[in-house]
């Protein structure tokens, strides 16, 4: 199910470039971003994968199935990434993501890591995110300042 839902993610990303006309978008602009099974989703896409996107948001995502470290390497195309991770996080979030996010500093990869204080799983996008640079900010204000600078809107 969990390859299934990256092939299905991976078919419309490209119907979605492929469409570019059609929708009125820029294929080197889309970005990926999923909450719990969809960041799971979206990081097996775009570093599993490697389709081409610009940048992708996790919320309570970690990498799953996929060798990453054989798949994602320092020459890879990487995307910038979002990650957000809450304090009470189920445990294979918090088993998963900090591994990951230790290799990709290893590789150089250009990547931010946010904390949800006090919270679960589920958290509102209107929830505090304590970011790595002592930032506070709501996860969607985060969110939308990160696909501002990564999508040049």
């Amino acid at each position: 199910a969990i390859i299934a839902g990256a092939e299905d993610l991976r078919t419309a990303v490209r119907f979605v470039k492929s469409s570019k006309d059609e929708f009125n978008i820029a294929p080197d602009r889309v970005a990926l971003m999923g909450f719990s099974a969809g960041a799971v989703t979206a990081i097996n896409v775009a570093f599993g994968m490697q389709e081409d996107v610009a940048a992708v948001i996790s919320n309570s995502g970690y990498p799953s199935v996929f060798d990453m470290e054989k798949l994602v390497t320092s020459g890879s195309n990487v995307p910038p990434t979002l990650f957000f991770m809450a304090q009470n996080d189920y445990a294979v979030v918090e088993m998963e993501l900090p591994p990951f996010l230790k290799y990709l500093s290893k590789i150089g990869a250009d990547y931010s890591f946010n904390w949800i204080p006090s919270h679960g799983h589920f958290y509102p996008s209107g929830t505090t995110s304590l970011g790595s640079d002592g930032s506070r900010m709501s996860v969607e204000a985060r969110a939308i300042q990160f696909l501002k600078k990564e999508l040049g809107l």
